[in-house]
């Protein structure tokens, strides 16, 4: 028995071309994650606030009480400045509103709170507990 012998492997910019020649359908070769966002001024503004809202929110939690800081999430940085803190609950939330002087200077300190801080409640939604054994909170 006589073995083939193997073929060099082409780049992926020869094997779309191959693809197109022989009839079948054209792929682009894959960019890199971090080319593509390079390249796309939407995403790469997205990235920007992204990585502002993540080093606000460290200056946030380094203030907080740990039990606190450990529940609060980054809301989005908007356009004008302004940046939003999510609570899990309304009492966290409350706690918050009455830290906001104090975080709002603090990011201001370290040129980061040009905008203003807002507080919202936004929590992952819990089950209700199970009824009483043979009832069904749902009903028919």
């Amino acid at each position: 028995m006589s073995q083939t012998p193997s073929r060099p492997k082409r780049p992926a910019s020869a094997l779309a071309r191959h693809r197109v020649a022989s009839g079948g359908p054209a792929v682009p070769a894959a960019l890199p994650m971090a080319e593509a966002l390079a390249r796309s001024g939407p995403l790469q503004d997205l990235m920007n606030r992204l990585r502002a809202a993540e080093a606000r929110v460290a200056v946030v939690r380094a203030l907080l009480p740990p039990a606190l800081a450990e529940r609060v999430q980054p809301g989005p940085l908007e356009a004008d400045g302004s940046w939003s803190l999510i609570a899990p609950n309304p009492a966290a939330a409350a706690k918050l509103r009455q830290w906001l002087p104090t975080l709002a200077a603090a990011l201001k300190a370290r040129g980061l709170g040009e905008g203003a801080v807002a507080v919202r409640v936004g929590g992952r939604a819990v089950p209700a507990p199970p009824g009483p054994a043979g009832f069904s909170r749902r009903r028919p």
